[in-house]
């Protein structure tokens, strides 16, 4: 599971952030805010075991329902729950090796490696990337997901 500094930034965004649908096995950091307003992530990665409760807060103890952990964690999903993600509209669902072949196929798109693909390190990071460009038409440019034209 990566919980690199690059795929945290990465995931922390509306479009994944809202998908997020609490459940044991989910791991999250939590989000501070500096002085200034500037917000950074916490160092301490969480993981979720509590299935039966759906515990968010390893401290407390909190009931999903009683809180809601949106805009105080940044939940960095798993490469599953990329793939579920992307899959809900997914005509390959069926077939894996379309979807492999679907992401080379980006990957190498314009006669070599997209340059939006370029420096991914995990498997996180390359279907996070697919699932932005594909259900939400974005890529990642430096530290930021831009719209592509349509």
């Amino acid at each position: 599971m990566d919980t690199s500094e690059t795929y945290i930034k990465m995931a922390d965004c509306p479009e994944i952030q809202e998908q997020w649908q609490y459940d044991g096995g989910d791991f999250y950091v939590h989000r501070f805010w500096k002085e200034d307003g500037e917000q950074f992530a916490g160092k301490e990665i969480v993981l979720n075991l509590c299935e039966s409760c759906n515990v968010i807060d390893s401290c407390g103890g909190t009931k999903v329902g009683e809180y809601s952990p949106k805009g105080k964690y940044i939940w960095l999903p798993r490469q599953d729950q990329l793939q579920e993600i992307y899959g809900e509209n997914d005509v390959f669902k069926d077939y894996p090796t379309d979807r492999v072949g679907r992401l080379w196929n980006i990957y190498k798109e314009k006669g070599g490696a997209n340059r939006h693909w370029i420096g991914l390190t995990s498997m996180e990071q390359l279907w996070l990337a697919f699932v932005m460009k594909e259900k939400f038409n974005k890529v990642r440019n430096g530290d930021k997901w831009e719209q592509l034209n349509a």
